[in-house]
């Protein structure tokens, strides 16, 4: 603390700044100058930014309209082959169709040929027993 002499206040030993209590004043300092120009540079950024808004609000032309949705082109190619492939698969679907039937009735004509020929054949050797036991009788 101060103590009065010869009418002038001197600083007590103590009171003397040592090279710690320096070093701690120059931190001090260096802080309070530091938030100084940190709320300086936020003050200015945001003077900025309602300058800027101003400018965009009531100053600037107002931006020009945004273009129309893009509207992906149609993939006709993409579409032709896939409709192709489709109509393929259900060519060769028909057309395995179409072979069944033939060889079902292909089938049909030989089963039909083959018991026309057994129709054929057993009449055929019942009509010679047939003659053979009149001749017997």
């Amino acid at each position: 603390d101060y103590v009065y002499r010869r009418s002038v206040y001197v600083e007590q030993r103590s009171e003397l700044p040592t090279a710690f209590g320096l070093l701690l004043f120059r931190k001090r300092q260096s802080i309070r100058v530091r938030q100084h120009v940190e709320s300086e540079a936020r003050f200015a950024a945001e003077q900025q930014n309602e300058a800027r808004d101003y400018y965009e609000k009531y100053v600037a032309e107002p931006p020009p309209p945004p273009p129309p949705p893009l509207v992906p082109p149609l993939k006709i190619g993409a579409i032709i082959r896939a409709h192709y492939f489709q109509f393929r698969a259900e060519a060769r679907i028909a057309q395995q169709a179409w072979d069944a039937r033939a060889s079902r009735l292909k089938l049909r004509r030989c089963r039909l040929r083959r018991d026309e020929a057994a129709k054929r054949f057993f009449s055929a050797r019942a009509n010679e027993w047939r003659a053979k036991s009149q001749m017997c009788l």
